[in-house]
């Protein structure tokens, strides 16, 4: 008889190749990356509802937004983002959070300007706190546009002609400003020039100067009230500039403003923790034109969903 013997092998495992290992290591890392952004998305995002017409055109009031409450923890707010901050103290004794748009950033220099009246090219006088009417109606006035004459200017308002023969009347916006009343004249070579009220002593100028008018121009301004009342300008063209933020001396454009600054603002220079926040309502908000710079500690969280990229800066 014949005995076999069966003879026995080890089994023979399979070893993962690399692929599988680099492909099983990709796979863990977009799991946990995947859960690390849900989780970072599910505890920082948050809903705030805006209260003011502060930011209007691109926030109403009332308007709920989403807002990402840890983006000040990781990254320094970017101009044109829109952020909510806590109240400064030179805001108030309010505590609640606000949300601006940031325009100028530490480091640079911020100036506002309102529209001025210029005289072939050159500044006479910034135009303060107004509106612009014809008829009644608010129109808006471009860029450059030609001036003809000035028909007449008191504390509080001011009427132009314009090349084609119509009229614009520039007002104040404050409604506790009253126009000066006109009771008593004053007389410059033989002719009525300009009439004030007598419990309103006017002054004669000959520099612009104060007002944000070139201190070259031949000119004498009437001063009632520490405001210009009446404006004697020698030149041919007279022409109006609406208002601008400037940054490091150029003008930021801005297509999100409701409409531009009527109100001056002296150039500040920000400080290495300092910004410049400002309504998108840019003359119905209280925000860093005046109560100044905002400090790099107050700021909350970033508005999604409305940042604004400047042509200059995409360059």
């Amino acid at each position: 008889m014949t005995s076999t013997t069966a003879s026995t092998q080890p089994a023979v495992t399979a070893r993962p190749s690399r692929l599988h290992l680099i492909l099983a290591f990709c796979l863990l890392l977009v799991g946990v990356v995947s859960t690390g952004v849900v989780g970072y998305t599910l505890s920082s995002l948050r809903r705030y509802t805006h209260p003011t017409i502060s930011m209007a055109p691109t926030l109403s009031t009332g308007q709920r937004l989403w807002v990402d409450s840890n983006a000040h923890l990781w990254r320094d707010p970017r101009r044109g983002e829109v952020w909510t901050f806590a109240t400064p103290p030179e805001a108030g004794p309010v505590s609640s959070l606000h949300v601006k748009r940031v325009i100028a950033l530490p480091g640079e220099t911020i100036e506002i300007t309102p529209p001025t009246l210029l005289v072939d090219g050159r500044p006479v006088v910034r135009l303060m706190e107004i509106w612009l009417y014809e008829d009644g109606v608010p129109i808006s006035v471009e860029e450059g546009q030609s001036v003809a004459d000035v028909v007449r200017i008191t504390a509080s308002e001011a009427t132009v002609r314009l090349e084609g023969g119509e009229t614009l009347t520039v007002r104040a916006r404050k409604p506790d400003w009253e126009i000066v009343q006109l009771d008593e004249e004053l007389v410059l070579d033989g002719k009525t020039a300009f009439r004030f009220h007598k419990d309103s002593p006017a002054e004669v100028v000959k520099s612009l100067a104060e007002f944000g008018g070139d201190p070259t121009l031949n000119a004498i301004a009437i001063i009632a009230d520490a405001v210009p009342a009446l404006i004697l300008v020698e030149g041919s063209r007279l022409s109006l500039e609406t208002g601008h933020v400037l940054i490091n001396g150029k003008p930021l454009q801005e297509p999100y403003v409701a409409e531009p600054p009527f109100y001056y603002h002296e150039p500040t220079s920000l400080r290495d923790d300092e910004y410049f926040v400002l309504g998108d309502n840019r003359n119905n908000s209280k925000d860093s034109h005046e109560w100044g710079p905002l400090g790099r500690s107050y700021f909350r969280g970033r508005a999604l969903g409305l940042t604004h990229r400047y042509a200059e800066e995409q360059q």
